[in-house]
Parts: C-alpha cells; structure tokens; sequence
C-alpha cells in the first residue's frame, strides 16, 4: 500500500523547498515526488521523468515518527525546521496533477 506524505519547511533559502510531497511505495521508496519553492519554482521526479533538477530519494524515507526527530533531519543535512504529514492520495494527486499541467505552460 502506498503512502502519502507532505513535508513544510519554512526558511528563506531560495535554493531549497519549502514544501515537498512524496508518493512512497510499500518499502518507503518515493516513487513520485514534487518539490515547490519560493517565487513560483517547482519541480517534480518520477522513476521516467525528472523536471527542474528534482530527483527521487535514493534511499528509503523514514517513518514519520523518525523523520520529525532532531536525529534524522541531521542525517540529511537539515539542522531544523522541516515536519513531515501524512496526507491523504487525493491531495498528493491533486498536486500531482496540478504540476503536470504547469510544466506545460
């Protein structure tokens, strides 16, 4: 079964997020991703596609209990901030789709 997932990062970093959605598969590897930034920029990654230099997480993402400790934001390099939500596939596709036809643009 797959998992959805919103993760909200406020900063004023240009370079990075401020919000990524993931779509993980049953072993926790992200198998669709979006990333939204500042200023209107997006990008978003499949296994066939990636656009705007956004890539799938090479590794298996965290529980969510895991990933909103201290400990495994350090582990990829975020000192703090980022909380990670469980969302529901209808909000996931929502995005997903609303960002497919942006690139379009």
């Amino acid at each position: 079964m797959k998992e959805y997932v919103k993760i909200v990062w406020d900063h004023d970093n240009e370079d990075k997020p401020t919000v990524i959605y993931l779509e993980l598969d049953i072993n926790r590897f992200n198998t669709r991703k979006i990333e939204l930034y500042r200023k209107d920029k997006f990008g978003f990654a499949d296994k066939n596609q990636s656009f705007n230099n956004t890539y799938l997480f090479k590794d298996a993402f965290p529980s969510l209990e895991v990933y909103n400790t201290m400990d495994s934001k350090l582990q990829i390099n975020w000192a703090e901030g980022p909380q990670a939500y469980s969302i529901p596939i209808r909000e996931f596709n929502m995005v997903w789709n609303l960002f497919m036809f942006k690139k379009n643009e």
